[in-house]
């Protein structure tokens, strides 16, 4: 038992950890962040049905792309996802996936 809390407490100090690092900032700090690291810009955007801001951004040579979300009532900003490689599919009417 005794094993099975240390063992717990460690996750939870590892999570909090983790949490802590987040990629989280106001809108402006984030977008300036990803243009000067990665020369990323946006390049699509769409709002929830709960309004929340979800943003793509690619560089300008292409090779590497993020995803952020900004929350309406926080107006605190997230990096959710970041990669290389993004490609646009083309499908034309009547095609499928």
């Amino acid at each position: 038992m005794k094993i099975i809390l240390i063992s717990f407490i460690f996750i939870l100090i590892i999570n909090a950890s983790a949490f802590a690092q987040s990629q989280c900032d106001t809108r402006p700090d984030l977008l300036s962040y990803l243009k000067t690291k990665y020369n990323e810009e946006i390049v699509s955007m769409a709002v929830t049905n709960t309004g929340t801001l979800v943003e793509r951004l690619e560089s300008n040579n292409k090779e590497t792309w993020s995803l952020i979300i900004t929350f309406p009532v926080t107006q605190q900003s997230c990096l959710i996802a970041a990669g290389t490689g993004w490609k646009e599919l083309k499908v034309k009417e009547g095609e499928q996936l």
